[in-house]
């Protein structure tokens, strides 16, 4: 076994590969209600999906993600009134997705190493990390999401519409 394959067993193990599949049908669940409501598919092959993966979820993973699963998919066919704050966090979700981890756990384990460890301070320090990483994730999306999503709207390429 080389450095490589030494390398990649520490990260692709039997317990990652079982995880994995026995998540995919929540993505796939996903997959078919994207294609659901662009109208690649009518209710009856969604619907019809939805079942064969919410079964598969329950079989693999229990009831409590199946339940979690069945609860989103409601709420995303119900289509709930619009809200100005969920659609701000709609807009940086993949930037606070991106900046989270580096900015605000870090700002965390700061503050939380430079205060007193107790429930207060922590709650200090979770508070205070949340708080930037919506900050710094808006302006990573201001100045750096955006201005490429509106260029990727200007690229054709051939043969897609």
């Amino acid at each position: 076994m080389d450095a490589f394959d030494d390398h990649c067993s520490r990260f692709i193990t039997a317990d990652s590969l079982s995880t994995v599949i026995n998540f995919l049908p929540l993505f796939a669940l996903g997959i078919s209600y994207f294609s659901y409501r662009k109208k690649l598919v009518n209710g009856f092959y969604f619907f019809g999906f939805a079942l064969v993966y919410l079964l598969m979820t329950w079989i693999n993973t229990g009831y409590l993600q199946t339940l979690s699963a069945l609860i989103t998919i409601t709420i995303l066919i119900i289509e709930l009134p619009r809200n100005k704050l969920i659609a701000f966090f709609a807009k940086i979700s993949f930037s606070l997705y991106l900046i989270h981890d580096i900015v605000g756990s870090r700002i965390v384990v700061l503050i939380g190493t430079l205060m007193p460890k107790n429930i207060y301070y922590k709650g200090v320090a979770f508070t205070t990390g949340l708080a930037i990483s919506i900050g710094f994730a808006f302006a990573y999306y201001l100045f750096i999401e955006r201005p490429f999503l509106n260029m990727a709207k200007k690229i054709s390429y051939k043969g897609v519409e």
